[in-house]
């Protein structure tokens, strides 16, 4: 009976030790469940917030991107404008600026410039408006120039026109002289008219001729003087250009050091104006050797 109840007490006791050990079981698995579960979950808001900071960041370089194509179009295609529209100013003073639109010249440029305000930061935008603004100044001082040349180009024209009318009337006149002498029946009051009328042309010629020259030296004179204004100006607006060059490159970027731009525009200027000085010793000589 003894042996009986102890083994009975030992089973009952083994029974309650597995129980237990099952229900710690139990609630240690229920636990750590628990914190999976949360770990997981930890884990997904994780993973899911790494990827909607990646998609932003996407967006962002994608965005930045878009401007930054966006701006090295309109920046190039307003260089392509700068260069035509310098040209367009060189050479305006051969230009008869009485049958065009002189402002035409401009539009592209001005266009360009509006681009570059709209896309660039604020530091390019200002330089871009104030080179705009310095090329219009530049052209309505030119025009000031240019005008009074109107009245000389013409005159040039006239006399030029009156002096191949003489020489067509002269080879008439010499043609007819020549058939008297050749054909030996001279009418002496007919020729000494033919001699009269060419001593007039003669003088009428060598008349339109002067007054060629005279309006071309003119001319010229006034040509060169739109040249050395326009270098001057074109003077100014480099140093605009160098800052607006420096401001776009940075904003892009690139290796930018303003005061190699300094330095170089600074040389160009001597070398301009040296060419300018010999151009217009050369000029002068040329105006006194024409009025020899």
């Amino acid at each position: 009976m003894i042996a009986g109840s102890i083994a009975l007490m030992v089973g009952l006791l083994t029974f309650f030790g597995v129980v237990l050990s099952l229900r710690a079981a139990t609630k240690r698995m229920k636990t750590e469940l628990e914190h999976s579960s949360l770990r997981a979950l930890r884990e997904r808001e994780h993973s899911r917030d790494e990827a909607s900071r990646d998609r932003q960041h996407s967006a962002e370089e994608a965005h930045v991107e878009r401007i930054a194509t966006m701006r090295r179009t309109v920046y190039l295609d307003a260089v392509a404008d700068l260069v035509h529209t310098q040209t367009y100013l060189g050479g305006l003073a051969k230009v008869d600026i009485t049958k065009v639109n002189v402002g035409e010249g401009l539009e592209r440029f001005l266009v360009a410039v509006a681009k570059v305000a709209v896309v660039a930061d604020q530091s390019a935008s200002l330089k871009a408006r104030s080179l705009a603004s310095l090329f219009t100044v530049t052209l309505l001082k030119g025009l000031g120039i240019l005008m009074p040349l109107i009245k000389l180009k013409g005159e040039v024209a006239f006399h030029d026109e009156q002096y191949a009318a003489t020489q067509t009337e002269i080879k008439r006149v010499l043609a007819a002289m020549v058939h008297q002498n050749e054909t030996r029946q001279q009418d002496l009051a007919a020729f000494a008219a033919l001699q009269r009328s060419f001593e007039q042309q003669q003088a009428l010629a060598a008349t339109h001729s002067g007054k060629s020259v005279e309006a071309k030296l003119k001319l010229s004179d006034g040509e060169m003087q739109y040249g050395v204004a326009l270098m001057t100006d074109m003077k100014a607006a480099a140093i605009q250009l160098d800052e607006l060059a420096c401001a776009i490159r940075l904003e892009l970027g690139l290796e930018t050091n303003p005061e190699a731009f300094k330095q170089q525009t600074a040389e160009l200027h001597k070398q301009m104006d040296a060419a300018i000085q010999e151009l217009q010793t050369r000029a002068a000589a040329m105006r006194e050797q024409a009025a020899q």
